[in-house]
């Protein structure tokens, strides 16, 4: 049976995921796209559900081979079931990772401290897993798990579980902890990125679009910055955080 009415249950469910509120309650998070849906299937994150399209087959099929239920669902109900301005052939209901109660950093780290731009989330999450950078971990700011993190992420959030959030005071001690350096990404008045001698172990600590890095953060913390050759005042934090991080990569190639 195709599902036809937006009050069927799983579209009803489907847009409570459009809020924090929603997925906290249901321990579930939306997935829109066919290429974000292939990279869960691919990366075997654990999945709920799925809804297709009538005429969507592949993936569909790939879900099926894994012992997943697949929901036919109507074009325009599926659309109004997403969060994304263009429509999608097919959804999938991520499980939400059960938060840990320790964790150990990785010998390399990006901590999002506060971004709050969904886009720029998913954006550095993508680059840090094209970097090479072993874990991501977000304090405050944009939900990484909100619909459009998660397409912007373009399948790399599969890859790079988030790290359990905390504040920043307790990321600082854990770090403090387990020996790992922190380097903060400053506008100006750092270190040059590409002279920079970058620790064995480090995480890079990025700040708020406007209001920078945190002042926990930037009192226990080596600066670095790229350099700027023309007249631009600063780099987008997405653009900046990518070529940190592939000044890290570089680095040690």
């Amino acid at each position: 049976m195709i599902i036809s009415s937006r009050r069927h249950p799983l579209i009803q469910l489907a847009r409570a995921l459009h809020s924090g509120k929603g997925r906290r309650e249901n321990g579930l998070f939306l997935i829109e796209g066919r290429n974000v849906v292939a990279a869960a299937l691919e990366s075997e994150f654990p999945l709920r559900e799925i809804l297709a399209a009538p005429d969507e087959n592949e993936l569909s099929e790939r879900a099926l081979d894994l012992g997943l239920p697949v929901r036919r669902v109507e074009n325009a109900i599926l659309a109004y079931s997403g969060e994304a301005q263009t429509a999608t052939s097919i959804l999938a209901f991520g499980e939400l990772p059960a938060p840990s109660r320790r964790v150990e950093f990785p010998a390399s780290t990006l901590i999002l401290d506060g971004i709050s731009d969904p886009g720029n989330v998913g954006t550095l999450w993508r680059a840090a897993d094209a970097a090479g950078i072993a874990g991501v971990a977000s304090v405050g700011g944009a939900d990484p798990f909100s619909p459009k993190v998660v397409r912007s992420a373009a399948g790399s959030l599969f890859h790079l579980p988030p790290l359990r959030g905390e504040d920043a005071a307790t990321i600082i001690e854990k770090l403090g902890a387990q020996n790992v350096p922190i380097v903060t990404a400053e506008a100006h008045g750092g270190r040059n990125c590409f002279d920079f001698q970058w620790p064995a172990r480090f995480a890079l600590v990025l700040g708020h679009e406007t209001r920078g890095i945190s002042p926990q953060f930037a009192a226990a913390s080596e600066r670095v910055s790229i350099p700027i050759f023309g007249r631009a005042e600063s780099l987008n934090v997405a653009m900046a955080g990518t070529i940190l991080m592939y000044a890290w990569a570089q680095s040690k190639a």
